[in-house]
């Protein structure tokens, strides 16, 4: 029977201005008819919840709204004013983060609500994350715990160091030339020019160098002074020059990057852009070489038979007709791109994720989950799978359970080696989780939706196997129900 349902387009979250702490936020919506078209001038009751934590998370604030829409189809409301239902507005700790907000309708105008839309708050109302951290510090020195008594400092600079030796107490004592006291000691001059290394106090000039080294006093020459600094390399044949040429001999290590000003001979091109290659001469590091190997290595497990998820998990491929197929259902928890994706284990199981794969929800599917070069397949391709073990042209488009014994050779051991598996499916709409058919049942979502006669609004193909039956099963998920389904996924090469 073709429903009259009402689908609300979320538009505008938004804070009232100059917002402060109890006050409520604005939220707009445009209401729209099956036809996809404003419905202005209707009645419609609206339930707003916002959930704490996940999609399926608990509601923390529940209120409803009786009201019609303008000419435009609009629904203006301001959240926190609406009967209420559950919870404070003021009570909810934004910080504690990260919130939905889950909007249900009623065209009729009245309280037997329908899903609408559930999506994150991510603009999250700043005066009221301000009230829950309102215990920040404020960038004031008085606010400071443990404050230092800035009070009874010593202000009287007219006794601070100057800065001059003459100023310093417990100086070390140094002799001065001639001096009878230190007779037999090295004696240091004050002067600039003159240096007293004899015994007997005689000083000599320290620019006579010839002076120094004739009277067997001190040596100018770097090898014969004692207590030396340790390890130093003192061979400065191999040393890299600043300037001109030089022809340098094993092996060197570098911490920065290369550039070479001057052109090297023999047709051979400055090194430039060390580590960001842009020419054909540039040099890269060794992690440029690492990603390029590994993406070397990918293409590679793809022609040998194996690809490679995002998390790193290796699956078999095998060839069906002119297509080739994951052996395995997909297990990655993140997409190609490092994003985390909506899924859940088998039967609510962990353990059963490395044999089974992950199930997966339905509307949040994409290509990026599956590895480089594969995709999740269209009904097309599953379509085109199913010709080839047999079965007609008629038989492949028509729906519901298919065939007569097809299914028995993509099971396990079958011929065509696609390993089937029975993972099941998971059902969660926020109000109940149920988890079924884990061992005799397998779902597998296709990307896409078709439009099916007589419908107004599209709907969501899959392919649905049984360990009791050979028929491969074509079905439909119409409206929102794959918002609710998690299924498996096998990806086909691209």
């Amino acid at each position: 029977m073709k429903k009259n349902v009402f689908i609300a387009l979320l538009l505008v979250l938004f804070l009232i201005p100059q917002a402060r702490a109890q006050q409520p936020f604005g939220y707009q919506a445009i209401i729209r008819n099956t036809q996809g078209n404003p419905a202005g001038n209707q009645p419609v009751g609206i339930r707003i919840q916002i959930i704490h934590g996940s999609l399926f998370g608990n509601a923390v604030f529940v209120e409803t709204y009786s009201t019609q829409t303008s000419e435009a189809g609009v629904v203006n409301l301001v959240i926190g004013t609406g009967s209420p239902v559950l919870g404070d507005l003021s009570e909810i700790d934004w910080s504690d983060g990260p919130y939905y907000l889950k909007v249900e309708s009623d065209p009729t105008g009245g309280n037997t609500y329908s899903l609408t839309t559930v999506s994150e708050i991510l603009s999250v109302p700043l005066a009221k994350y301000a009230e829950k951290s309102g215990t920040g510090f404020n960038g004031t020195f008085i606010d400071l715990e443990n404050r230092p008594d800035v009070e009874n400092w010593d202000q009287l600079v007219t006794d601070d160091f100057g800065g001059s030796f003459n100023d310093l107490s417990n100086k070390p004592a140094i002799p001065l030339i001639n001096d009878p006291a230190t007779s037999g000691t090295t004696l240091w001059s004050s002067s600039k020019t003159t240096l007293a290394l004899s015994e007997k106090g005689e000083s000599t000039n320290l620019y006579s160098k010839t002076n120094l080294q004739s009277t067997g006093q001190a040596s100018l020459i770097y090898t014969n002074l004692v207590n030396k600094p340790a390890n130093l390399d003192e061979d400065k044949t191999d040393d890299l020059l600043l300037s001109s040429d030089q022809t340098v001999n094993g092996s060197k290590f570098f911490e920065k990057n290369i550039l070479a000003i001057s052109g090297f001979s023999n047709f051979m091109t400055n090194l430039y852009h060390v580590g960001n290659p842009i020419s054909s001469g540039d040099a890269v590091p060794k992690s440029y070489v690492d990603n390029l190997r590994a993406h070397v290595e990918s293409l590679e497990a793809l022609n040998n038979g194996m690809v490679k998820d995002y998390d790193g998990n290796l699956y078999t491929t095998v060839k069906i007709g002119d297509q080739v197929w994951m052996g395995e259902n997909l297990k990655t928890r993140h997409s190609m791109t490092g994003e985390s994706c909506s899924c859940a284990a088998p039967n609510n199981d962990i353990s059963n994720v490395e044999q089974f794969g992950l199930l997966y929800l339905g509307w949040t599917i994409s290509d990026e989950l599956c590895p480089s070069g594969m995709k999740i397949p269209t009904d097309d391709d599953w379509k085109e799978m199913e010709l080839y073990i047999g079965m007609g042209q008629a038989v492949v488009d028509s729906f519901f359970c298919r065939g007569t014994n097809e299914a028995i050779k993509l099971k396990i051991n079958g011929s065509t080696g696609f390993n089937l598996l029975f993972a099941g499916r998971y059902f969660n709409d926020l109000s109940s989780s149920i988890y079924s058919g884990f061992g005799t049942d397998a779902d597998f979502w296709c990307k896409g939706e078709i439009t099916l006669p007589g419908n107004d609004y599209p709907s969501f193909v899959n392919r649905n196997f049984t360990s009791s039956s050979n028929k491969i099963c074509r079905q439909t998920k119409s409206g929102i129900g794959h918002v609710y389904y998690f299924g498996s996924i096998r990806c086909v090469k691209e």
